[in-house]
């Protein structure tokens, strides 16, 4: 399922080989590090959405050290990857704030 090829997202080269790193069945581990606006969170929260629309009931998980700063960045960049891809919250993913979980 190439989401990208699907609607027109435009990708620095960096999130391009980061994403060949990650859907490579030859790389066991990909590191991706940089300044804010890098990308990071947007590629990582992307390839977590296709990867819950690709593998039905499987769990995933995107971390920070602190909760609070998760909440405050990297959930924003999921909500901005989800209307990017023209996802719909209560439709196709559901975020339950008490629990931190996003079910899609």
């Amino acid at each position: 399922m190439e989401i990208v090829e699907e609607i027109d997202i435009p990708l620095l080269d960096k999130q391009i080989e980061a994403l060949e790193a990650l859907e490579s069945p030859n790389i066991n581990e990909v590191l991706y590090g940089g300044a804010a606006g890098g990308g990071k969170s947007w590629i990582g929260c992307y390839w977590l959405i296709k990867n819950c629309m690709i593998y039905n009931n499987t769990r995933w998980v995107m971390g920070r050290a602190v909760l609070k700063t998760l909440k405050e960045t990297t959930l924003n960049s999921f909500y901005a990857v989800s209307r990017q891809l023209k996802l719909k919250q209560k439709v196709d993913w559901t975020y339950n704030a008490q629990s931190n979980i996003i079910t899609f």
